[in-house]
């Protein structure tokens, strides 16, 4: 499939660039968009495009990212058409929902697309959800979101440890990030009896909506009970907004030895418990000769509405213990 990723902000660059180290993706299909540069590895300065604000970064500011963003498109100064080609299929929109640059652009690039008729997958990078300017960013955020697009949820404190380390859980989150495009892209799929054609693909992957995309490691499964242990671990252990089960397309990879096929629950009923009863259902059988795994593409699942309310809760709660209160040096001497 014909993709072309966008990165915005600071965040949104880094996990762009780790689709290019992977090497899921060539360069030139990589455009790094910020109100500043600075954030960019000299390596991949080439492939940055500023769309500048005032303060040179945004702090946070997503009504700044938002006004730069619209500026510069209007100035001409970013050209959004040059970045997609006559054979785009897909245009990838990475962002945190918590800075200004990113979380304030990444919307209007989403509109310009969709007016071209082209499929947008907006991958949003949750954080840590401990800064209550942060969790209303991501609020404000997916409130900006457009029902047309296609919506994918990353959470950053999903991939903490018990050290706390932040940056880790970062770049572990870019790492999932990569892997769940490697998902969407579909180059490791190779031709075998049982085939999801490119038509199919495309179908799965451009359904509006929210999607899930779930990698069960199906090395250790030798029976039909490790199988569906291994199901219900993926599903517990989600890297992002929990959703209903609401699904309307099912793509099935499945990569394992013949030997194998026997242990695997071919009507995919323990999957379905999480995902819901989909419209269509599409599956690929495939054995590379070297791993065994399994790729689960739930498509145009509700909106996760129970994970937003649940952060918008947490922003409640962390907004009710700011001190609201100022002094004065008159209140200070008033006393003394």
């Amino acid at each position: 499939m014909r993709v072309k990723i966008l990165g915005f902000g600071a965040a949104g660059n880094k996990a762009a660039i780790e689709c290019i180290k992977q090497g899921i993706i060539a360069e030139n299909d990589v455009a790094l968009l910020n109100t500043t540069l600075k954030d960019i590895p000299d390596n991949y300065k080439d492939l940055g495009y500023l769309f500048s604000s005032d303060l040179g970064g945004c702090g946070k500011e997503r009504n700044e990212g938002k006004k730069a963003m619209l500026k510069a498109i209007q100035n001409s100064e970013l050209d959004m058409a040059s970045f997609v080609e006559d054979d785009t299929q897909l245009v990838c929109l990475v962002a945190s929902t918590e800075g200004g640059s990113g979380s304030g652009s990444i919307n209007i690039a989403a509109k310009y697309y969709q007016a071209m008729n082209i499929p947008v997958h907006v991958f949003s990078l949750i954080g840590f959800n401990d800064d209550t300017r942060g969790i209303k960013n991501t609020l404000a955020f997916f409130k900006d979101l457009d029902d047309g697009i296609t919506l994918h949820t990353i959470s950053n404190a999903e991939f903490l440890d018990y050290s706390g380390n932040h940056s880790k859980a970062e770049q572990l989150a870019n790492e999932y990030f990569a892997e769940q495009v490697e998902a969407l892209i579909g180059n490791y799929l190779i031709p075998s009896d049982q085939n999801i054609d490119d038509k199919d693909m495309y179908k799965i992957v451009n359904t509006p909506g929210y999607t899930n995309i779930q990698k069960v490691d199906l090395s250790n499964v030798k029976n039909p009970q490790q199988f569906t242990d291994a199901i219900v671990e993926a599903y517990q252990d989600l890297k992002g907004l929990e959703f209903d089960t609401s699904c309307k397309r099912l793509g099935v990879i499945i990569n394992v030895p013949d030997r194998k096929l026997d242990v695997i629950d071919h009507t995919f009923g323990v999957i379905k418990r999480y995902i819901g009863e989909p419209y269509e259902t599409f599956r690929h059988i495939q054995d590379d000769g070297e791993n065994e795994y399994m790729y689960i593409i739930a498509s145009g699942l509700n909106f996760p509405s129970d994970g937003i309310k649940r952060i918008a809760k947490i922003y409640k709660d962390l907004n009710d213990k700011v001190n609201r209160e100022t002094n004065s040096f008159k209140d200070i001497f008033s006393d003394i």
